[in-house]
């Protein structure tokens, strides 16, 4: 690639080497700009130079600048301009500011010790995964500016005045007002499906064949459940997915009353079919998990006739029915004033309500960012008192209490009972139990097939809000109120199973640590959207690429080499005691230098 000619602005140009469009900002600067010093001007403009040639012969090379800065397929580079970086203290090591279609990264370009303390991620920045931009105060020829990010990095950079532009856009990009998927998702999807065309990531998932796979044959005239397509279009439950699997001798009619018995209408509906005969259970019970959002109860009550026809229905299937509330007692009460609130169980023939004092979304957002924050201060790090600061975050709390209440309800299942479970919506705290539950019960959500179809049946088609979770909606629009960790809580407890149960798992952590690293970055559709339908009206499938399409055609990276299939268990009991949780510093501590 040509080096275009040095400019006192951000320069289009069009040359070999760099994507058509590309912005490089030119007018390079010396330490001198930037910091008193006692060199000579001699000396000064050997520095000069020396940068200059750094510049040049990194970005002089097409293939070699793309393989350093470790680029996907398909990934362009739009800006780039001089920088200096400065962390830990008063030096200033010189580097490129680059800008793709979906992240920020920052090259060193010259060797410097600061650069040893950070993993290798440390300065590629999505743009989905900014807090905070800052642009200080210009100080003789340069300005600085600050990036925070949500995981608690913070990065401090300076700019010439003459490339003030380049912060410009990359605030315009990594805090737009308004949120836009971008082009570069059709880009990366149209590259998978060239690269691998055996195998596309949004086909692995579906209904008939995962029920039919649990031993649900919906073609028997014996069987005790049925399709239920009242929710075709998602004209009943736009949260929901378009075929439901219900008791059979309830009527469609019912079942669609019985929605206005529900917040948002997620009536409830089977998630899990345990097959006592294919599980060696000597039962004739009919036994699953079934999920729903809480009951409108509200302070007066208020008459449910067909809610309690469903619920009693599937309970004559066998075995003791067991609600599992996902929230605190006082929180269930407490949205009774909404219109919300918990089941009355002297409504049903034989049930038991318990609730697991899960805390909610904001709890969970806030015990993250005090674990982000311990886990990116090497102070704290390398202190005594790491782990009672880690404690007191509460992050510890949501994981042990997940594992526990989703062992008992694999236990009941396996004994042969129906457990219904919800929390105020049904698509947050519910899924984490629900998905859990069902990894311990069936070893074939450990393998690599098994868990992308348990995230697409569990998580995307109930309608767990990636986008709101994630931060994709602007804070002016109460994004920031509604981000929360719910899906990496999810991630973190199957860490601990697998750490538990080493042979038990087909991928390894690995696996696990990619899918949590790129969930909320805006670079995979299936964590782009809130639910089933917004997926289909934005036709994801055709315009963004699936993970589990890069996954499930590079499983030689993710395989466990401990894993035996022929040997594996078929339930899994986990150890959920405090002192039993292994710290996940692969992907807490990922910034520093005590990761993994």
């Amino acid at each position: 690639m040509s080096e275009p000619a040095a400019q006192d602005t951000l320069q289009r140009v069009e040359t070999t080497g760099v994507a058509q469009g590309t912005t490089i900002a030119g007018n390079l600067f010396s330490l001198s700009d930037m910091i008193s010093s006692p060199l000579s001007i001699e000396e000064m403009e050997k520095m000069h130079e020396r940068q200059k040639k750094l510049k040049n012969e990194f970005i002089g090379n097409e293939d070699e600048m793309r393989k350093a800065l470790k680029l996907l397929d398909c990934e362009k580079i739009l800006f780039q301009g001089d920088a200096f970086f400065r962390k830990y203290n008063d030096l200033k090591t010189f580097g490129l500011i680059i800008l793709t279609e979906f992240r920020f990264i920052f090259q060193f370009l010259e060797k410097d010790s600061e650069k040893e303390k950070f993993k290798e991620d440390f300065f590629k920045i999505p743009f989905l995964l900014f807090d905070k931009l800052k642009l200080g105060e210009q100080s003789s020829t340069y300005i600085p500016f600050t990036i925070s990010v949500r995981d608690g990095r913070k990065l401090k950079f300076y700019i010439n005045e003459k490339q003030k532009s380049i912060f410009d856009e990359l605030n315009t990009r990594a805090l737009p007002k308004k949120f836009d998927l971008g082009a570069f998702p059709k880009i990366l999807n149209d590259s998978y499906l060239q690269k691998y065309k055996d195998l596309n990531g949004w086909n692995v998932y579906d209904l008939k064949k995962e029920f039919l796979r649990q031993g649900v044959i919906f073609d028997d005239p014996n069987c005790p459940f049925k399709l239920c397509e009242i929710n075709k279009d998602f004209k009943v439950i736009n949260t929901y997915p378009e075929t439901l699997v219900e008791p059979k001798d309830v009527s469609d009619e019912v079942i669609t009353k019985a929605c206005k018995h529900r917040t948002k209408n997620r009536v409830p509906t089977l998630s899990y079919y345990f097959d006592n005969k294919i599980n060696g259970v000597d039962s004739n019970k009919i036994a699953g998990i079934w999920r729903s959002s809480q009951a409108k109860s509200g302070i007066l009550g208020s008459k449910k006739n067909e809610d309690v026809e469903l619920i009693n229905k599937i309970i004559s299937l066998g075995g003791q029915f067991t609600i599992y509330d996902a929230r605190p007692y006082l929180n269930a009460a407490s949205n009774k004033v909404k219109g919300g609130g918990y089941e009355d169980v002297e409504d049903y023939q034989n049930a038991k309500l318990i609730f697991c004092n899960i805390e909610n979304i904001h709890k969970a957002r806030e015990a993250i960012e005090k674990t982000e924050e311990i886990c990116t201060d090497s102070k704290i790090m390398t202190n005594k008192s790491f782990w009672s600061q880690f404690e007191a975050t509460g992050w510890l709390d949501f994981i042990m209490i997940t594992l526990k209440t989703s062992n008992e309800i694999a236990k009941k299942v396996s004994e042969g009972n129906n457990i219904l479970i919800h929390c105020s919506d049904g698509w947050d705290r519910t899924p984490q139990l629900v998905a859990t539950s069902q990894i311990l019960l069936d070893p074939y959500y450990r393998t690599f097939m098994g868990f992308a179809v348990l995230v697409e049946k569990d998580w995307l088609s109930f309608g767990h809000q990636f986008a709101k979770r994630s931060g994709m909606i602007p804070k002016k629009n109460d994004g920031e109120n509604e981000r929360s960790p719910i899906f990496l809580q999810f991630l973190d407890c199957i860490y601990q199973l697998m750490y538990q149960f080493p042979n038990e798992f087909e991928f390894n952590s690995d696996y696990l640590l990619f899918i949590a690293k790129n969930y909320n970055v805006n670079l995979f559709g299936t964590f782009m959207f809130n639910n089933e339908e917004e997926r289909v009206k934005s036709k994801a499938k055709e315009t963004t690429p699936s993970v589990w399409t890069y996954l499930l055609n590079n499983k030689e990276k993710y395989t466990n080499p401990s894993y035996d299939s022929k040997n594996t268990r078929k339930i899994i009991s986990p150890n959920y005691a405090y002192y039993s949780y292994k710290l996940w510093t692969a992907y807490y501590m990922r910034n520093s230098e005590y990761a993994e």
